[in-house]
C-alpha cells in the first residue's frame, strides 16, 4: 500500500442551501423495480453536500503520463456531470503495481509494471437528508448536525 493510500481517503460533509432545480443524486443500486432500466434521482431537495477524495488507481510512468492527459482533456465534462476530478501524483513504490485498465482495448492483459503514480479523484454529492447515510458515515454525519 502506497503512502497515499494511507493518508488520502477523505469524506466532507456539509450543510448545502439548494439552487432551483437541485435534487438528490441519490440512486437506488436495485434498479429492478424499474421495469425500463432509466435510473431515476431522488427528487428530494439536498440539503448536504457530500465531498470523498480517494486513490482510484496505482500506475507506471508510462500509463501516470497518459491518465494524466485524459483527466486533463475530461476535467471539464466530468465536473458538469458531477463525476469528480482528478490528479495523478507521485508516490513512493513498496510493491504496487500498475493497475491502468485500457477501455479501448478489453482483453489486454494488466500492466503489472512497478507502481509509482497514484490517481487521486475527487467527486461532490448534492444529497437529502434521507439517503445523506448512503454516502457518508455516521460519524461524519454527526458533524454536521
Amino acid at each position: 500500500m502506497c503512502e497515499q493510500c494511507t493518508k488520502v481517503h477523505e469524506t466532507c460533509v456539509e450543510p448545502y442551501q439548494p439552487e432551483e432545480d437541485d435534487c438528490c443524486d441519490y440512486f437506488p443500486d436495485d434498479m429492478e423495480d424499474d421495469p425500463d432500466g432509466l435510473v431515476f434521482f431522488c427528487p428530494e431537495e439536498p440539503r448536504y453536500v457530500v465531498t470523498e477524495t480517494y486513490v482510484e488507481d496505482h500506475l507506471c510512468d508510462r500509463h501516470a503520463g497518459q491518465e494524466a492527459e485524459e483527466m486533463a482533456d475530461a476535467e471539464a465534462f466530468l465536473e458538469y456531470v458531477g463525476l469528480g476530478t482528478g490528479k495523478v501524483v507521485p508516490i513512493e513504490a513498496k510493491g504496487d503495481t500498475c493497475e491502468f485498465i485500457d477501455f479501448l482495448n478489453p482483453g489486454a492483459p494488466p500492466c503489472e509494471e512497478p507502481a509509482s503514480y497514484a490517481s487521486i479523484v475527487t467527486q461532490e454529492f448534492l444529497v437529502c437528508g434521507e439517503h445523506l447515510h448512503a454516502f457518508a458515515s455516521e460519524e461524519k454525519v454527526h458533524k454536521v448536525h
